[in-house]
């Protein structure tokens, strides 16, 4: 694999109070790391590492990339070849040796979340540069790696002990979401609402985040609701207004690639305002870590 040339990155924040929210952007021969969508309230922190020294890194965050753009890219952890098509979201466990490759003409665009400042308050954060080549060796494609997680699976193979890197590619995810839809099962706040479970455990995504994907169908409108947990959306597809707070509410009318971020314990409801199209919103929350603690809390109305 050849050394790419250059790193140039862009990187737009966007903000409401303490929360942030992150796009990335990738030129053309550039790899870089670590950007973020920070959750549970926490700040932002930003690292693009200069492409002769540090291209390649692992850490004890745990990462995930949600790709925008049309296909050019691809991910590499530990020594796996995660390829990226739009829709696609990719898990990076903590401690994951990882890079991103752009091979395309033009700039590629994801959205990343990661847990960095709940570890920095833990006092657990590490992180070690890559001390061999500049990019790691392809070992396999995620093809053969995650063929391995599959119900039928050599009865020798063995879990690893934490968390392994996945491609959750958008044909399935959309796939079952629209399986989910023809239950007519919807959820009476959140509509058809599936979670990015670990393909081991069958547990959150990550333990300290959870990503998930719903639908809303032409005209439907949510209940009210609220949680504990902060989330952060990101439109898929179609246009909606989220409704925070039933007294003098604050609406956040949204469309196809727009990002926010609803605050906790507030009131909210979804609304998809196309009476022809259906809605889509991918979001990740820190709600894993509320249940682990005992401080997760719904209430509907």
């Amino acid at each position: 694999m050849s050394q790419p040339k250059t790193l140039e990155a862009k990187v737009i924040y966007r903000s409401n109070h303490s929360q942030l929210a992150m796009i990335s952007i990738m030129k053309y021969g550039g790899i870089w790391e670590r950007l973020g969508l920070e959750v549970s309230r926490m700040d932002l922190e930003r690292r693009a590492l200069p492409a002769e020294d540090q291209l390649l890194d692992g850490q004890c965050n745990m990462i995930f990339g949600c790709h925008i753009t049309p296909h050019g890219g691809y991910t590499t952890s530990d020594g796996v070849q995660m390829v990226m098509e739009p829709g696609d979201l990719l898990t990076q466990p903590n401690w994951t040796w990882h890079d991103h490759n752009n091979f395309s003409n033009e700039p590629m665009i994801w959205l990343d979340g990661l847990d960095a400042k709940l570890v920095q308050y833990l006092d657990a954060n590490f992180h070690e540069n890559w001390a061999e080549d500049a990019t790691q060796p392809l070992i396999r494609s995620s093809e053969e790696t995650q063929q391995r997680l599959t119900a039928v699976r050599s009865p020798s193979f063995k879990p690893p002990g934490r968390r392994m890197p996945y491609r959750y590619k958008w044909v399935d995810t959309l796939r079952s979401l629209e399986a989910e839809v023809t239950t007519g099962n919807a959820d009476p706040y959140d509509g058809y609402i599936l979670e990015y479970t670990d393909p081991l455990s069958g547990g959150h995504t990550f333990v300290t985040m959870s990503c998930r994907i719903q639908m809303l169908l032409p005209g439907q409108e949510t209940k009210f609701h609220r949680h504990t947990s902060t989330t952060i959306y990101h439109a898929v597809s179609g246009e909606g207004t989220l409704r925070i707070d039933k007294a003098d509410a604050v609406e956040l009318a949204w469309g196809p690639k727009d990002t926010f971020i609803l605050p906790p314990w507030r009131w909210h409801q979804h609304v998809n305002r196309s009476r022809t199209e259906r809605a889509i919103l991918f979001s990740e929350s820190d709600l894993p870590v509320f249940e682990v603690l005992d401080l997760y809390r719904e209430v509907g109305y």
